[in-house]
């Protein structure tokens, strides 16, 4: 993984991460983002610990460390409780607020966006319809001025 793989990935990772340390580990939200900020930086390529790791590699010691340095001490998360926090399907899922990535609410989003793009569409044929009888009739009209039939 490239250094800037790695920073996306870990840029993903730490929203839900931070938040299950908010709630889980009875961390702050402030607090909570230094410890996931922290761990990350424990992750990066470039670290000086050189570890190399992504997302996959946030482990409870990797967390309590990064907890111990900035807080004093360990979050005390389990092997599950981070790998249920890294769970993209349910940091998705659990967003069903309107305008969220719930499937739910993105289904309704899109069937939404559906119903105005065929509006939208029905009103630029009826636009182009009465634009064309518009030509038509104007071009009658300009030949009977004339006294010419096209």
């Amino acid at each position: 993984m490239t250094r800037t793989e790695g920073m996306i990935a870990l840029t993903a990772a730490a929203t839900p991460l931070l938040l299950w340390l908010a709630r889980q580990a009875y961390l702050g939200l402030g607090l909570a983002a230094i410890v996931a900020g922290a761990g990350a930086a424990l992750l990066i390529e470039n670290d000086p610990r050189d570890r190399g790791l992504g997302p996959d590699g946030v482990t409870p010691g990797l967390l309590d460390e990064a907890a111990t340095a900035y807080h004093g001490k360990p979050a005390g998360l389990d092997a599950g409780q981070i790998k249920t926090a890294l769970d993209p399907g349910r940091f998705i899922a659990a967003r069903t607020m309107r305008g969220g990535p719930a499937p739910a609410e993105s289904e309704r989003q899109a069937d939404l966006f559906e119903r105005g793009l065929q509006a939208d569409e029905a009103a630029v044929t009826a636009i182009r319809t009465r634009l064309a009888e518009s030509a038509r009739k104007l071009e009658a009209a300009i030949d009977a001025i004339l006294g010419t039939r096209s």
